[in-house]
Order: structure tokens, then sequence, then C-alpha cells
């Protein structure tokens, strides 16, 4: 498998989480914040930078929201206790709307090229 491959499917996870966490708008996620956040960790820095999304993989603009996307969820992890009382409050922190409306410009910006193969190379 070529790198450019490898890239392309890590794009594809990335996109899956950020419908995850949309999808999360109505609900807490289903198998809750800590996997939500481990998952977006799994493949990501620990801390994201622009040149973790190099082009033509990732649009400029897509690298730009995917930066301040994972921003957005280092602030949240910062703010939010170790142990919660529920999910449910920690979903209506300010922190975690600050997520989703970045979530949401992701979500929009990478589907203007949608997913990418995850068998051919760009």
């Amino acid at each position: 498998m070529t790198d450019k491959l490898t890239y392309q499917r890590i794009r594809n996870r990335l996109f899956e989480i950020v419908e995850w966490i949309i999808e999360s708008d109505a609900n807490p996620p289903s198998l809750g914040f800590n996997a939500l956040i481990n998952y977006w960790d799994d493949w990501t820095n620990s801390s994201t930078h622009a040149s973790d999304f190099p082009a033509p993989i990732y649009s400029a603009n897509e690298g730009q929201l995917l930066v301040k996307l994972g921003e957005a969820i280092d602030t949240f992890c910062k703010v939010t206790p170790q142990t919660m009382e529920t999910e449910v409050e920690a979903s209506h922190s300010p922190e975690w709307k600050s997520v989703l409306v970045l979530a949401h410009q992701t979500y929009e910006e990478m589907m203007k090229r949608g997913r990418l193969s995850e068998v051919i190379d760009l």
C-alpha cells in the first residue's frame, strides 16, 4: 500500500469521526465521549497542525478546519471533569457546542469532495 493510499484511508476515518460528532448533536455519542475522543486521537497527532493534513489528500480548507476541530476537542477535554455525572451534561457545555459547530463546518467542506478511494491512489 502506498503512503498516499494510507492518507486517503485516514482522511475517510476522520470523515467518519466528524459524522459521529454531528450525530451527537441530538444525543451524547452512543459509545460515549471517551470512545469518540479516543478514536479521534487514534487517527490524529496529539496536537494537530496543518502539516498533518497534506495536499492533495486534504484541501487547504479541510486541513484548516480539522486543525480547529482538533483544538476544540482538546479544549473540551481540558474543561471536562475526568468523571462526569452524565454525558448529557457535557453535551450541553459551550466547549462541546464549539466542537459541534466546527464539525458541521468540516463536514460541509469535506463533502465537497466526499470520501476518497481506499483502493486507488488519487
